[in-house]
Formats: C-alpha cells, structure tokens, sequence
C-alpha cells in the first residue's frame, strides 16, 4: 500500500528515534532491536501527530489533540499496536495529514 509505506517514511523523517537502529538488552538477558528495521507503532504515530502540530502552530498549541479527539478514535485497531494492522481507511485518513498543514 503506496500510503502506508509514504505515512511510514513521513513518520521515520519526523521521529529520528526511529532512523537509527539501536541494540537493547532485556531485563531477561534476550536483546531486542528497535528502530529503521521495526515496524511503527501507535504511540509513534501519536508522538508525529505532536512533532507536526508544534512545527505548524505557535509552541504550547494543543490544538493537534482537540484534532485528534475529533477523528475517528473507533477506527484505531487497539488490539495490534502496528500502524500497519490499521484499516485501510484510518491509514488514508493519517496520509492525508502529510500535507496538511493544520492538524
């Protein structure tokens, strides 16, 4: 899916937490690699939503979650914290948001 994968490589540009691939070791001892080669998660797609609202409106502007609130919280997939595992419509409606200039 083109916007799936542009929504991923937006979110990547604006998050660089998620362009470097770093090693972390588990309590357990196990080792978990997170970040280009791991998929975006929910709560990266939340922190973009903040990253854009700050660079689109005066700082301390909470209007990005007034925006947020207002689309359609029942179409998250909460079940699977994977943006990939989102409806094709919920993954339309966060591509549409890359050109947007107003969250």
């Amino acid at each position: 899916m083109k916007e799936l994968e542009e929504l991923t490589r937006e979110i990547r540009e604006k998050l660089p937490r998620l362009t470097n691939v770093q090693e972390y070791t588990m309590n357990d001892g196990s080792k978990i690699q997170w970040g280009e080669n791991f998929p975006v998660l929910l709560n990266d797609v939340l922190d973009w939503l903040q990253v854009k609202s700050q660079s689109d409106f005066e700082p301390g502007d909470k209007r990005y979650l007034t925006h947020f609130l207002a689309f359609k919280l029942s179409e998250w997939d909460l079940s699977s914290p994977y943006l990939g595992d989102q409806s094709p419509e919920l993954i339309k409606f966060l591509h549409s948001l890359i050109k947007t200039k107003q969250l």
